[in-house]
């Protein structure tokens, strides 16, 4: 009797994984994006042995805010 609750219970608990694996449509996405730039620390990048503990190019990404043109003009 043990042995049938025991596989009663374990084909309970595949049904419910199986029932909770679908897809609800919760995937978030971008929506247009705002303008933005990628700049570097340098242009030319030289890699010396002896150097290899300073940082030698750092990069980073900046969102261009594009603010309306009557903000412009009152600054």
């Amino acid at each position: 009797m043990n042995k049938i609750f025991n596989q009663l219970f374990l084909y309970l608990c595949i049904a419910l994984f199986c029932a909770s694996c679908n897809n609800d449509g919760d995937t978030v996405y971008a929506d247009g994006m705002a303008p933005s730039e990628l700049i570097a620390t340098s242009s030319d990048v030289k890699l010396d042995i002896s150097q290899r503990a300073k940082v030698v190019l750092q990069l980073a990404w900046i969102m261009c805010v594009q603010l309306p043109l009557h903000l412009i003009m009152l600054t």
